[in-house]
């Protein structure tokens, strides 16, 4: 699948020492950046005596206590960003006199460094060997993924093996609960930096080295890919930046005003704290009908993953290459499956080539990136770990109730996913009408009651339901529920505005046509909805944190709020 990578080198890089002393390097540098976070960003003598109660004995415990006050503050990924960019805008030779960029100016310097930081990570990539480099990176993959599966079931009292993963696992869980903003952030980055350099590694058409004769330096890549995403990312984000009347700030860095800053930051700590219902009985029964109908789901790949000890796939290495054919008969053997379906599930968990034009979108597609999707098919082999395949057992199943799979899910389970999962908040809010002798309803057909059919029926850019009204004191109250997603790139978020205000599809203009429809035939939808009314409100609610949420729409008479706010709001309207 990926011709530009050489089976052959994969297979004798099995021992390589330049690959063990950048693993060595890596847990060096994630170690350093896991105690600033716990040092609440100050890495000093002061700090680390003070705190010595709490982490010196889990650096005797590992044996590692010679690292307690051996921290390079070099290796420190923000202050990293914070001088490459510096850098590169002194490079560049750009200069500004008044601190407060306008919209073009800002743009002009994003653009200009988007474009220097991406010629900056194809230098650092091309550096290295094409096979080692991809080996490496993937390497870390899947420390970044043992690390996250263990501290999300971490006991202090197990017994566990004295090395450097669990020693790094300790100290992100000692603080984890209290700071888990921050080193999901971290995390998130790391994992983001890889998936783009691995997309990078496997379909650039430029030449590598042929041999690897330098360490490679991943905090100057992490740091370098994940400014040239902010960079771009923040272009997606002007204009509503400067509609706001915010503004890009100039210093010897170019930065977000203050008061936006917050602001993002903010929906970004609400998201790292939701907990998706991926284990819900009703998300249960999702993943049974789809695997009824496909022959495999994120049970079946767990069921292989955990409940069969001996396995072809090593699970006390971080990395394997398999062959493919051997990997399927094992899990055939183990577990019985149809070996069709069992390919089907592992194409649907196989990295896919892409086109290098569109690199940075098609890196973080949810279709095909890293932690989801992380097989890499080389010739007849797979390049895999157990512990990214374990995470993505997860994703899996986000996947499924998202519809973000390489196919669309069959309208049977997309109905069982919207009524059973999607609109799981609106049986509370009926069951709220209930205690009332007040009109209203759940999920009412516009496109099928016979007092607005006509009205509504295939009519373009027209609601063809009302996901939740209630008429009160001849007051229509009628909510739009929106199930979205849980979007962590300034990128989404800027999409989620737009889904919102702009175009012709957009849920206000939606919104807006039916105010027009319900005020030119009013007695019509008096009937269909059984209740008089002379004011409508309207709300656009949203069950995970989105950024326009708490907002009011003047114009359209539109309340966005999020779908636990609304609920109890209508609790005390209706008590």
């Amino acid at each position: 699948m990926f011709d530009k990578i050489s089976l052959k080198k994969l297979k004798n890089n099995t021992g390589n020492t330049s690959i063990n002393l950048d693993v060595d390097y890596f847990i060096k540098y994630f170690f350093t950046n896991i105690m600033y976070i716990n040092l609440k960003g100050e890495i000093d003598l002061r700090y680390i005596s003070n705190s010595k109660d709490t982490y010196l004995p889990i650096f005797q415990k590992y044996g590692f206590t010679e690292l307690f006050t051996n921290f390079d503050t070099q290796l420190i990924h923000t202050n990293l960003m914070e001088a490459i960019e510096v850098n590169t805008l002194n490079d560049l030779n750009i200069k500004k006199e008044k601190s407060n960029l306008e919209k073009q100016e800002a743009y002009d310097i994003l653009n200009e460094l988007e474009k220097s930081l991406n010629n900056q990570i194809c230098k650092e990539l091309l550096e290295y060997d094409r096979e080692t480099c991809l080996q490496t990176l993937y390497t870390f993959s899947g420390i970044l993924s043992y690390v996250s599966l263990q501290n999300k079931y971490w006991d202090d009292e197990s017994a566990i093996a004295k090395n450097h993963l669990n020693f790094v696992t300790e100290l992100f869980n000692t603080k984890y609960a209290e700071k888990k903003f921050e080193f999901d952030n971290y995390t998130g980055e790391l994992k983001k930096s890889i998936e783009y350099a691995i997309h990078f590694v496997l379909n650039s058409e430029q030449s590598f080295k042929d041999s690897n004769k330098k360490k490679m330096d991943f905090p100057k890549l992490a740091a370098l890919i994940i400014l040239y995403i902010d960079k771009k990312e923040y272009k997606y984000l002007i204009s509503q930046v400067y509609k706001e009347g915010g503004c890009f700030e100039f210093t010897d860095r170019i930065f977000l005003s203050e008061k936006m800053a917050e602001k993002i930051n903010h929906l970004m700590a609400n998201n790292s704290e939701v907990l998706y219902p991926i284990t819900r009985s009703e998300s249960l029964n999702i993943y049974n009908a789809f695997s009824k109908e496909y022959g495999y789901s994120p049970q079946f790949l767990e069921d292989y993953l955990f409940n069969y000890d001996a396995k072809f796939l090593n699970t006390l290495t971080v990395i394997n290459l398999i062959e493919v054919t051997a990997f399927i008969k094992d899990i055939q053997n183990k577990t019985g499956q149809n070996e069709v379906y069992i390919k089907s599930m592992l194409d649907e968990i196989t990295l896919s080539p892409i086109d290098m034009k569109d690199i940075y979108a098609a890196s973080f597609s949810p279709k095909n990136r890293l932690f989801r999707t992380p097989l890499i098919k080389i010739g007849g082999y797979y390049l895999l770990s157990y512990w990214i395949l374990s995470e993505t057992s997860q994703y899996f199943k986000y996947r499924i109730l998202k519809n973000q799979l390489s196919f669309t899910i069959s309208k049977k389970i997309r109905n069982m996913i919207t009524n059973d999962f999607d609109e799981f908040e609106l049986i509370t809010l009926k069951d709220i009408i209930k205690t009332t002798n007040l009109p209203g309803d759940i999920n009412f057909q516009l496109n099928n009651n016979v007092f607005t059919k006509k009205l509504f029926e295939n009519k373009k850019n027209l609601p063809q339901e009302i996901d939740f009204y209630v008429i009160k004191n001849k007051n229509l109250y009628i909510m739009e529920m929106k199930n979205n997603d849980l979007n962590r790139s300034l990128k989404n978020v800027q999409n989620d505005i737009h889904n919102v205000l702009k175009g012709e599809k957009a849920y206000l203009t939606k919104l807006k046509n039916l105010k027009k429809v319900m005020n030119c035939n009013k007695q019509s939808m008096v009937q269909a909805l059984n209740g008089d009314f002379d004011k409508i409100h309207f709300f656009i609610t949203f069950n995970n944190p989105h950024y326009l949420a708490n907002g009011y729409d003047f114009e359209n008479d539109v309340t966005v709020c999020s779908t636990s706010d609304f609920t109890a709001f209508i609790s005390q309207m209706l008590s």
